[in-house]
């Protein structure tokens, strides 16, 4: 699931979850089910890949936040994309790679870019927003689109210029599709995995109760990926 994303503090190499979630699992679980779950109510009812992913979701979130409406100047960061998310020792994740990024100006109630911010915009194709294809200015709306297809990967694991996408099918349409009827399908089987295994552990009530809301979880982090990337039809 989380195979693109690197570890901090200078990215050296891959990080690879599935050698270092079990000798952080502890340490990843009591910051969920504490600091996140009383700041945005996860629920702390999943194990370690799920909890990793909701838990970089919003530490992703949390610093557009934070650069879009809480920096003296809002700042456009303009190619959120799993290389440019960093992982340091506790798994926190941590928004990098500023080289695109512009600065909004208000002038007489309207937003212009800043020429003194850096260099022009590119993107990343598969991430950028569409609408910068066609030449529009930069806005939040762009980061939080980028933003969507980024959790869409994150959860379902697939590039969204993996060679299946073709025909007119992306990233954005499948999840759209998908959510449906059938979302549990298209999820990372990683994530699926980690719960049928904790229902062959513990099978009862509770376990039951413990995957409904793994779905739950999951199926609502593809709504928001989808509403985030609205747009790519």
């Amino acid at each position: 699931m989380l195979y693109l994303f690197n570890k901090g503090p200078r990215a050296e190499k891959s990080l690879d979850l599935d050698e270092e979630v079990e000798r952080r699992e502890k340490k990843v679980s009591k910051t969920c089910s504490t600091v996140r779950n009383q700041e945005t109510r996860i629920p702390d009812y999943s194990k370690g890949w799920i909890k990793i992913g909701v838990a970089i979701a919003i530490d992703v979130a949390s610093a557009l936040d934070y650069l879009h409406n809480h920096c003296h100047i809002p700042v456009i960061h303009c190619d959120i994309k799993p290389s440019n998310i960093l992982l340091d020792n506790d798994i926190t994740a941590h928004v990098s790679d500023f080289s695109l990024a512009r600065l909004l100006q208000f002038h007489n109630d309207e937003v212009s870019n800043s020429q003194t911010s850096f260099v022009g915009i590119k993107g990343t194709i598969g991430y950028a927003a569409p609408k910068y294809g066609m030449g529009s200015v930069v806005s939040t709306s762009g980061d939080v689109y980028s933003y969507g297809i980024l959790l869409l990967e994150l959860f379902i694991g697939k590039r969204p210029t993996g060679g299946m996408f073709k025909d007119g099918l992306n990233l954005y349409k499948l999840a759209k599709i998908a959510l449906l009827e059938r979302a549990m399908e298209i999820v990372d089987q990683k994530l699926v995995s980690t719960i049928e295994e904790e229902e062959t552990t513990s099978i009862n009530s509770r376990t039951q109760m413990g995957r409904e809301k793994s779905h739950e979880c999951l199926t609502l982090m593809l709504k928001i990926g989808v509403v985030c990337s609205h747009g790519n039809e």
